[in-house]
Formats: C-alpha cells, structure tokens, sequence
C-alpha cells in the first residue's frame, strides 16, 4: 500500500513539475498588458498556486521515502499543517478560475484568438482541484488521528503533573499539624466542611488551568492550517495591491478591471476571511474518509469472499449443518484489536476536547 501510495505521489509530482514548466513558457497575447510587468509570471495567483503544490507534493514523496525517525517526525507535522493550507488554497485557485475568469468575454474571445488557450487554461487549473481532493481524501489517517506523538505525550505528562498536584495539595491539607487542635476545639462535622471548602476550590483551579491549556495545544494544532492559509491570502493580497501601482493600475485577471478598490478590498476579504477558513475546516472533515471507506469496503467483500468458498466447500462435502468451524466462519466476527497506549490516549484526548 505505501509503495502504491509514493508511486502516485510520484506521478503527481512529475506532472506537476511538467505544469510549472509548461506555465512559464505559455505567453497568451494581451493587449492591455503593460510591456514590463513588474512581478512578470508570478503576479497571477496560478502561477503561485501551482508552485506551491509541486513543492507540498515533493514533501509527501519525501514523507514516504525517508526512513530517519526525527526527520521523518518533522516530516509528518508539516504535511500535517501544510495539507490542509495547500487544500484550501488550491481548491480556491481552480474553483475561483472557472467561476470568475474562464467565462468571461474577454477570456471567452482570447480562447477564440489563441490556437490551444483552453487546454491551456484547463492544464493550469483543474488538475489542482482535483489532486488535492484524491489527497484529503486518501489520507492514512483522520485529522484527529494524525495528531503529533510528542503533543499526545505532552498532554499525558501534563494530566499526570495536574494529578500529582492535586493529590499534594491535598495531603498538605490533611497532614497539617494544626489539624489536631483544630478538631480538639471544633466538632468533627465543622471540621469536615472546612476541609471540603479548601480541597474545591483548589482541585477546580487545577482542572481549569489544566483544560485550557489542553484546549489551548489542541486548537493550536488544528488551527495551523487555517492560520497558513490566511497569511497567504494575506500575503497575495498586498503582493498583488503592490504590482497594480507598480504596472499602472493594470490587474492580471478582467474581472479585476470591472471592479473599484473598495469593491476589491470587500472581495479579498470575503475570500481570507470565509473562503479559505471553511476550506480548511472542509479538509479537516475529508481527511482520511476515503480511505476508511476503501478499508471497510476491502474488508466487507473478503469476508463475503469467505463466506462463499465455505458454502461452495460445504455444499460440495455436504456436511454444511453438522460442520462446527463452517458455523464459526459464517458468523464472521469481528476482530478487536487492542489499543496501544498511544492511541487510547489519542481518543481520549479528541474526547475531552
């Protein structure tokens, strides 16, 4: 399955290296376009796009490749993060093309001009769509499951520190030495309710402290993709303000030309602000559920595989009703594998989050 998965990634990365190559040589004829454009190829959000993909993909191929624990370690937190920024950023470039550009009349009546503009275009733009989909989707694991070990162990350590606290706490407070004179001057039932008043509200402000700081590392590793994919929204944004005052008020794409700076500014913020956040939180949901789907659907048809060739064998001997191990199979059951300490501790941290 792994050499499977790096043949893919492979084919990916050399196809994408071909689309990078193949955009910087496509020169479509504008008329409207300044002679030296300052930024040159890198002013279309495209251009960016598909470099940033060809990079991401060459991180994957290195993920499965690369056999060192530490660097591999490394390796799997930024895919962790990076897939789900390059998701939603791709999916934005390929989706935003055919809904704004590619059917626009200026776009329509270069297509009709230029001898091969809409295999172009197509070349460009839908194969990021849909690789990274196949990506999220085929995942070996969920976004919850592919959580770091070192966090997973840091919040152990954490829960184990807050328990031994508490438990301290605790004993100072039962092994005072005033505890005696206290309980020969006072009933035993007052002295059990001011015991109580002090063990609260000092357990309370250990469990507090010591959930927020668990949510506070949780929401911190989920919102790393979020937080990559707005900066550079961000970042293309100003990129992209700084070469139209550059290049004379002149925008890489038409429908840019039809509108002012203010219905401009509306639109960029639209897009990092609601866009590229909900991609990120819809790659977060996709991640892994194909191959979940693939793994139950691979064990569904080996056990009605089974279930076959055994009535097949049975029928044939025809000892089907007195065969005990025949009764055994049929029912199939499920096998319960046991957790490792790791993976229990994961679940239940995504629980308690």
């Amino acid at each position: 399955m792994k050499l499977l998965k790096l043949l893919v990634y492979v084919l990916f990365f050399a196809l994408f290296i071909n689309i990078s190559y193949a955009q910087l040589k496509f020169h479509p004829p504008r008329p409207d376009r300044p002679d030296n454009v300052f930024g040159g190829k890198f002013v279309f959000l495209t251009v960016q796009t598909n470099f940033i993909i060809t990079a991401y993909l060459g991180l994957c191929v290195l993920e499965l490749t690369i056999t060192h624990y530490r660097v591999r370690t490394v390796l799997e937190r930024a895919v962790h993060v990076v897939s789900g920024a390059v998701f939603s950023v791709g999916f934005m470039m390929g989706a935003g093309y055919y809904a704004l550009v590619h059917f626009d009349e200026r776009t329509r009546a270069q297509a009709a001009t230029i001898e091969e503009f809409d295999y172009y275009m197509h070349l460009l733009h839908a194969p990021a769509a849909c690789l990274l989909l196949f990506d999220i989707l085929f995942k070996d694991k969920t976004f919850q499951q592919s959580a770091p070990e070192t966090l997973v162990e840091a919040l152990n350590s954490l829960s184990e520190m807050t328990s031994m606290y508490s438990s301290a706490s605790l004993n100072k407070v039962t092994d005072n030495p005033n505890s005696g004179k206290e309980e020969a001057a006072e009933p035993s039932g007052v002295q059990g309710v001011k015991v109580s008043l002090i063990k609260k509200p000092s357990l309370r402000k250990v469990r507090r402290s010591a959930a927020r700081m668990r949510r506070a590392l949780i929401v911190r590793l989920h919102q790393g993709d979020t937080i990559a994919a707005m900066l550079y929204g961000v970042f293309y944004l100003c990129w992209s303000v700084l070469c139209a005052r550059m290049n004379n008020g002149w925008w890489p794409y038409p429908f840019q030309q039809n509108l002012r700076w203010s219905q401009l500014a509306m639109l960029y913020a639209v897009f990092i602000t609601l866009i590229l956040p909900s991609l990120t939180i819809t790659s977060r949901a996709l991640r892994g559920r194909g191959t979940q789907v693939t793994q139950s659907m691979i064990r569904r048809s080996s056990v009605l595989l089974r279930r076959t060739r055994l009535l097949k064998r049975t029928n044939s001997r025809g000892s089907f009703a007195d065969s005990e191990s025949s009764r055994v199979l049929l029912s199939a059951p499920r096998r319960r594998f046991s957790m490792s300490r790791t993976q229990s501790n994961r679940l239940s941290m995504v629980q308690n989050f």
